[in-house]
């Protein structure tokens, strides 16, 4: 029987900086091949073009999907009013909402990164941190201590991964995701930091493989119930949740 798996981190659209098929035909078929039971996704519209155009997308799409989960983008360049953009998402379904400082080049200290910080903290609405460079969670780590709601860091590989481990160590409501985490025993030693119950389970499909992030969880050693709390029963929490 195969495993129960929800992907906390896919998206679908086109990447500026890589030739690569990312098409929502794609991530379909993959997901549906690999037996994930719902993913979160965004369009990459809304990272790298247009975040309010990509959002009005990414809503349309998981709206006729139920295996995806939509998960909105504020971009702190372009919106001169956040909240709008955030009861707008609002209103077409979107609880999940993702910021890029290190693909968009904006600052921590953004003031209207902190407007959309609590405008989302209203509600206490999940939020993901692509974060990935050394240094910026630890400069965020004062805004994260504070958020009310969970919070999910996507690791960016080695480089980092003590960094946000150690952030997110006394935040019990920070967790990561395993994307990237391809060194031997990384995943182990995130469950040994954090407890398997702060870990989860994200492909980066399609520019990443699926498969690749299976089997880090099934050579890792985790016994049976901590691999199964990464591979749905953390995500399926914080969906129930929301």
């Amino acid at each position: 029987m195969p495993p129960v798996i929800i992907d906390v981190n896919t998206c679908f659209g086109f990447l500026p900086h890589k030739r690569a098929d990312m098409s929502l035909e794609r991530l379909t078929q993959w997901i549906e091949g690999r037996g994930i039971v719902q993913a979160l996704t965004i369009s990459t519209q809304g990272i790298f073009e247009d975040c309010s155009a990509g959002n009005r997308l990414t809503a349309s799409v998981c709206s006729q999907n139920s295996r995806f989960v939509p998960v909105g983008t504020l971009d702190p360049r372009k919106l001169t009013n956040p909240q709008a953009e955030i009861d707008r998402c609002r209103q077409e379904g979107i609880r999940f909402f993702k910021f890029y400082p290190d693909l968009q080049g904006w600052p921590l200290e953004s003031p209207v990164f902190e407007a959309a910080l609590e405008g989302l903290a209203a509600r206490k609405n999940p939020i993901i941190i692509s974060a990935t460079a050394p240094g910026m969670v630890s400069r965020m780590r004062p805004k994260l201590s504070d958020y009310p709601g969970p919070v999910i860091l996507s690791s960016g590989g080695m480089d980092s991964f003590a960094e946000i481990l150690w952030a997110a160590r006394d935040l019990p409501h920070v967790s990561i995701d395993i994307h990237r985490l391809t060194a031997p025993d990384a995943l182990l030693n995130a469950c040994g930091v954090l407890g398997a119950g702060r870990v989860l389970f994200g492909s980066g499909a399609p520019e990443s493989t699926l498969l690749g992030a299976m089997l880090s969880v099934y050579r890792t050693g985790l016994s049976e119930e901590d691999r199964n709390a990464v591979l749905n029963g953390n995500a399926l929490r914080l969906l129930e949740g929301n």
